[in-house]
């Protein structure tokens, strides 16, 4: 599925902050596709993925895997900051999040942070995220950036290509160039980032259910709490 750009049909003023909220494509400099191949090579396939259709958010992105790295550009109804998170389980704890914005000069920034709880990220003392564009137009951002699929910095989550795991993604954005709370401007959602196929519960267990060759699985909560011993859930 290709998406060339975020769209809009209803502004919606919230607080002191413009957002675009529903959907018309941003006539960007160039497709997000395009600009994504400009930067990661002509040959370079990539996919979109719009998680939610209400929520403003479209992430393109393709994958050189001869030198080990992925390209994303990301759109975001908002001139303030867009946020792409990497989670095991799709969820805050533990996750590795690059965000980003355009500031009033025009010039791109772009920040890799970890999450250890449900609250503001913290910037890693190793920045792995590489800026290669953005910019602004009708209350939109692009931003375009790219990582190293296995970085070995223990703040980054590596991004697995083959075997059981799928890719657990949250998408965020703020009003401002501040990175304050997101408030609703979020959602999470998993995929095959090799094949830009949706990656939902149902769909992978059945694709794994019909595969002979597994025996086993590894289960990992992200967040939870073991009941003490001699409780009716623990006996």
């Amino acid at each position: 599925m290709m998406l060339s750009g975020t769209t809009l049909i209803i502004v919606a003023l919230v607080g002191p902050s413009l957002f675009v909220t529903t959907t018309q494509a941003v006539a960007w400099s160039d497709t997000p596709a395009n600009i994504v191949k400009k930067y990661g090579g002509a040959s370079l396939q990539t996919a979109s993925r719009k998680p939610k259709a209400d929520l403003s958010w479209t992430a393109t992105w393709g994958i050189d895997k001869t030198a080990g790295k992925i390209f994303f550009a990301i759109e975001a109804g908002t001139t303030g900051w867009v946020g792409l998170g990497l989670s095991e389980a799709a969820a805050m704890r533990g996750a590795d999040i690059m965000m980003g914005h355009v500031d009033s000069d025009g010039v791109t920034h772009v920040g890799d942070y970890h999450a250890v709880g449900n609250s503001a990220p913290i910037r890693d003392g190793c920045q792995d995220w590489s800026v290669h564009h953005g910019e602004e137009k009708d209350g939109s951002t692009l931003i375009v950036v790219s990582r190293l699929l296995q970085t070995q910095d223990s703040n980054d989550r590596p991004i697995l290509l083959t075997g059981l795991l799928r890719n657990g993604l949250m998408a965020a954005f703020g009003a401002t160039d501040y990175y304050t709370y997101h408030g609703t401007n979020k959602v999470k959602f998993s995929v095959n980032l090799d094949t830009g196929a949706a990656a939902d519960q149902a769909s992978w267990s059945a694709a794994k259910a019909a595969d002979a060759s597994l025996s086993s699985f590894v289960l990992r909560v992200n967040e939870g709490s073991v009941p003490a011993a001699g409780t009716p859930d623990f006996p």
